[in-house]
């Protein structure tokens, strides 16, 4: 005859090491992670807005990204034309010089193949400034963008 003998204090021990185990897996996951609430069974209320100024946040986060980068783009065009406006004004001065009676055909000449350069840097300028492959003062940059912060209209 087969007889089986059940050691009951070592099955009570393993039940005793696996209740006492899972008792301290949730304080040990919340000292991990430094969350009180890990889950929605810790508080499903507190889990909720944390997790709504959890994307609040993240929408204010990427507002202000995209308003520096628009800044970064209206600086970049602003520099453009600030070089234009400079050139403009030495074609002015190129063409009262030029009216002026006191110089000679030569230096008129002179004058011209400058104000020709000068055209010419400013449809370079023109065709080079852009943002991100968005060209900027080329009359076609049109665009709006808003968010919880307030909106920005910008027409270039």
């Amino acid at each position: 005859m087969t007889k089986i003998n059940t050691n009951t204090a070592a099955l009570m021990a393993k039940a005793y090491g696996q209740k006492a185990s899972k008792n301290l897996l949730e304080p040990m996951k919340r000292l991990s992670s430094g969350l009180r609430i890990n889950s929605a069974s810790d508080d499903a209320a507190g889990l909720a807005v944390v997790n709504k100024m959890t994307a609040s946040i993240k929408d204010y986060d990427m507002s202000v990204r995209n308003y520096t980068d628009v800044i970064s783009l209206l600086s970049l065009g602003d520099s453009a034309l600030s070089k234009i406006s400079d050139i403009q004004m030495r074609l002015k001065d190129l063409a009262v010089q030029s009216a002026n009676g006191i110089y000679t055909q030569i230096d008129r000449d002179n004058m011209e193949l400058e104000l020709y350069a000068l055209v010419e840097e400013m449809d370079r300028i023109s065709e080079s400034a852009n943002f991100n492959g968005i060209k900027l003062i080329d009359g076609s940059l049109d665009f709006s963008g808003s968010s919880k912060l307030g909106s920005i209209p910008v027409r270039i």
